[in-house]
């Protein structure tokens, strides 16, 4: 098993985290990432922000992102970071 991920498994994890989704190993290889990597680590604040925001609207259903619109805010938020 490798330690390191790329970025792209990193934002799996960090979805597959809010899921509850997500192995020790996982959770270590990310934690690893996380350590390394600001712009994934930026992300993952992000998106854990969103999804406090969506929790705490009168909907109570859990917010499902489609993957086209998690590449759009993964290219928002690698782009204003520039």
């Amino acid at each position: 098993m490798k330690l390191r991920i790329s970025c792209k498994e990193a934002v799996d994890y960090i979805n597959k985290q809010e899921e509850k989704k997500l192995g020790i190993w996982q959770r270590i290889q990310l934690w690893n990432h996380l350590f390394i990597c600001i712009l994934c680590k930026r992300f993952a604040i992000q998106n854990k922000m969103l999804i406090k925001l969506f929790r705490t609207t009168n909907d109570t259903s859990t917010p499902e992102f489609s993957k086209e619109e998690k590449i759009k805010m993964i290219d928002l938020i690698v782009t204003t970071e520039d």
